[in-house]
């Protein structure tokens, strides 16, 4: 009776369209508690279920969010973080790459999966260099050349896919080296020309 005052009471006090988890719920009662009081909630049409162990309250102005806002809380209940994948990332900015089958994004976690209404997500862990170079366009073009790997990754290709690279992007790279792979590092021109933030004649070189 108190488990389900409590939840209600949470639940309630959140934002209209902000997804919570059960485990969100848990200092208010044993999980079969809570997993009850969320069970009526949801056969009262209280809340809406989006995944398993992931919830919402809506109202008429709310929007049902998208994949990525239930994968990001899934992940975050579970300590995880998440990014995007390389084979996205690869295909984000055009480089020859098959893109994901199934909704996939990386993880400094355990490697997962669960369903989102009819969507099957997969987070895949990497490395922790990997998952700290972020979502920046620098980061997902390190992380793009990194899935391609390196039977794949040259001079010739990096340039291309760098050529809509900013000065900050340009500098950015820099900056990250040490989270590179060498193979990787070893495929920028590092000149002082490049250095300055002057855009080079052709590609990186």
């Amino acid at each position: 009776m108190y488990t389900t005052s409590f939840v209600r009471r949470h639940i309630f006090m959140l934002p209209r369209g902000q997804p919570f988890t059960t485990r969100d719920l848990l200092r208010y009662g044993s999980r079969s508690a809570v997993d009850q009081a969320l069970f009526r909630l949801v056969k009262s049409e209280v809340i809406v279920r989006l995944a398993r162990g992931v919830f919402v309250i809506l109202d008429a102005m709310s929007r049902i969010p998208s994949v990525l806002d239930v994968a990001k809380v899934k992940a975050e209940s579970f300590g995880k973080q998440i990014v995007c994948h390389g084979a996205d990332a690869a295909q984000v900015l055009g480089l020859p790459v098959s893109a994901n089958r199934l909704t996939t994004y990386s993880t400094n976690g355990c490697s997962s999966s669960f369903r989102c209404g009819e969507v099957v997500v997969c987070f895949k862990r990497v490395s922790q260099r990997n998952f700290l170079l972020g979502d920046s366009r620098a980061g997902l073009l390190v992380r793009a050349l990194w899935h391609l790997g390196q039977a794949f990754c040259n001079k010739s290709l990096v340039s291309e896919a760098a050529l809509s690279c900013t000065r900050t992007d340009r500098e950015e790279l820099r900056q990250m080296t040490g989270l590179m792979p060498g193979w990787i590092s070893s495929s920028f021109s590092w000149t002082r020309r490049w250095q300055a933030g002057r855009q080079p004649t052709s590609g990186w070189h």
